[in-house]
């Protein structure tokens, strides 16, 4: 099987910020090869005015430092309404910084961060960034697979949640948490 690597992910943030691939909404790149250096690329693209609204990355090999430069790329991105970071390893730093860039200011309604190793540090970052006046209203968070997150912190996300993103419905404890559209 041919996985995208570092490498590949640089062809593809390059061709993003080409005229001909202007228009492309999905960038679909899971379960690939790709570390913190082809973030880098990929976070750069999320600073020009592409028409990026999906960002799938989910099982690749992206750690602290992909997910703290992806989060550098999303201060200013309001286009980009879907990151999946599943399955890599971005930690309670990476996690931390991701939830910054949400404070701050950010499109994004669904943020997938299951198995990501954090702890309550990384999940405790994310319910203070949701509960910042400039966080966008998220619609999907995913936080299942990090076993070391207590309940306490996955139901204080869900309250928050439910209380002001409408009616929020838990996936039981699985730490996904859904608001009905």
């Amino acid at each position: 099987a041919n996985r995208v690597s570092d490498a590949g992910a640089r062809a593809f943030a390059a061709g993003l910020a080409s005229p001909a691939h202007a228009g492309c909404q999905i960038l679909d790149l899971h379960h690939n090869l790709i570390s913190d250096e082809g973030a880098e690329a990929l976070a750069r693209v999320l600073t020009v005015p592409v028409p990026l609204a999906e960002l799938r990355l989910h099982y690749n090999r992206i750690g602290t430092n992909g997910f703290v430069l992806l989060a550098e790329g999303l201060r200013n991105n309001v286009l980009l309404h879907t990151l999946m970071l599943s399955g890599n390893p971005g930690g309670d730093v990476g996690v931390s910084a991701i939830a910054n860039a949400l404070a701050q200011r950010s499109s994004l309604r669904r943020l997938y961060l299951s198995a990501t190793n954090i702890t309550d540090v990384g999940a405790t970052a994310l319910l203070d960034a949701l509960k910042e006046p400039n966080s966008p209203a998220i619609e999907t968070l995913a936080l299942d697979g990090n076993p070391a997150v207590s309940e306490s912190i996955l139901s204080a996300i869900a309250a928050h949640i439910a209380t002001h993103q409408a009616v929020a419905a838990s996936e039981g404890s699985t730490g996904i948490f859904r608001v009905p559209s």
